[in-house]
């Protein structure tokens, strides 16, 4: 194959969206897992008539920088159900607007599901009693399919579609389009990073082998004590048993935490903005006291909104939501909407490793918890109540303001414009 068709844009900053290969009109372009495990289009030389459109709808080179001196509406905001918080990975705003959506009628909602053998990819939902299986995160990167052509068939019969996913998902899915249909919702998730499937697999395969069959997957299982309420990486066996360890303590979590899993892309990701193409952004909220009144005892969910279709989403029912200081909350996010993952310098070396090492190798060697008899203490006196609550008020605090002395990039002040 020539470089005509292979570079449909440079390998490191393409990040899989689909979008190349959603348009092809010959139907030349497939995605390849690579060696790491990330699709990649792949294009068929024989079947190729150099029409360029693959070139031309990738967001990654269509994409423009737009720079913008204001500040997008922001929001803490939950679900006023409780049952839908405490099913969500924050405040349940997405499954509460996603069920708002589909109780209107004439609707279908697009996200992120755990499909056959626990694959994480797109799917559609029309009715609100499956709502809940795009819920919570799943730390994966998706696999789009033909998503982006169903939505697009949707529209033009005429029905009202809700799309959710990462940035770079939601910039393929309005590059293949081509243009803008007053039908269609979109909500970007804050990404800090996709990682890849294969080292999924490979954990699920890991836990399997040790506790038994997997039944079910949960990446964000709350545990919820008096006060406050931690994480887990929670996987359901069919023998009754469960495994459950914090994200401090999970090898999967940590690979992606430690940015060892991460796609390439995602080291210099081009939709690091503040303001987006998307309706809303959501994301995760730890600071809420230190931002407003609301108190966060089992989800709040950070909530921005760049559109009249946002705030027509956030005013469709039952959202309990609170208006923050913009600069602040995206800060205290922890910069993970405008600053892209760091890359940790073993991670080629240990995509090479998990490819011929045993997990549990793999595990001692990269993805060990920081074990420190300080951390220890700290969490279990924690977690039974034992620290004044003043103490735990005083960190955060001191924390809250170290994150809201960081600068936001000129580069990321604005917004990608196709």
């Amino acid at each position: 194959m020539g470089d005509f068709f292979v570079k449909i844009t440079e390998y490191d900053k393409c990040t899989g969206c689909a979008a190349c290969y959603s348009v092809c009109p010959e139907k030349c372009i497939s995605m390849k897992e690579n060696q790491e495990g990330f699709l990649y289009p792949e294009v068929n030389e024989d079947l190729c008539i150099k029409c360029g459109m693959c070139r031309k709808t990738c967001p990654v080179n269509r994409a423009h920088f737009k720079e913008l001196s204001d500040m997008p509406e922001t929001y803490l905001s939950r679900s006023r159900n409780e049952s839908i918080r405490r099913c969500s990975a924050s405040g349940g705003v997405f499954t509460q607007i996603a069920k708002n959506f589909l109780s209107e009628g004439n609707s279908i909602v697009y996200g992120c599901v755990y499909g056959e053998n626990f694959e994480v990819c797109h799917a559609a939902v029309s009715d609100t009693d499956n709502v809940e299986k795009l819920s919570r995160s799943k730390y994966v990167q998706s696999r789009i399919g033909d998503i982006y052509k169903d939505v697009r068939q949707k529209l033009l019969e005429g029905k009202r579609v809700l799309f959710s996913g990462t940035a770079c998902q939601i910039y393929g899915l309005h590059s293949f389009l081509g243009k803008e249909y007053d039908a269609l919702y979109c909500i970007d998730v804050v990404c800090y990073g996709v990682p890849s499937p294969k080292v999924y697999f490979k954990y699920l395969r890991w836990v399997s082998e040790k506790n038994g069959q997997i039944d079910k997957v949960v990446m964000r299982d709350k545990q919820i004590y008096k006060k406050f309420y931690r994480a887990c990486y929670a996987i359901d066996l069919k023998n009754g048993k469960k495994y459950m360890k914090l994200t401090a303590d999970d090898p999967f979590a940590l690979s992606f935490f430690r940015n060892l899993s991460i796609r390439r892309s995602c080291y210099e990701c081009h939709f690091k903005t503040v303001h987006r193409i998307s309706d809303i952004t959501i994301g995760d909220c730890w600071f809420s006291e230190n931002l407003s009144e609301l108190e966060d005892v089992d989800g709040v969910t950070l909530t921005i909104v760049h559109s009249e279709k946002g705030k027509q989403l956030m005013e469709s029912g039952n959202i309990e939501s609170v208006t923050v200081n913009s600069e602040k909350a995206i800060k205290a996010n922890g910069g993970k909407i405008y600053s892209c993952a760091v890359k940790n310098p073993e991670r080629d070396e240990f995509f090479r490793d998990i490819e011929c090492m045993e997990f549990d190798d793999v595990v001692k060697k990269y993805l060990k918890p920081d074990k420190s008899v300080r951390m220890w203490l700290t969490n279990v006196l924690k977690n039974n109540g034992l620290i004044p609550q003043f103490l735990i008020d005083r960190k955060q605090e001191k924390e809250f303001r170290r994150r809201i002395s960081q600068t936001i990039p000129k580069e990321s002040f604005g917004r990608m414009e196709l």
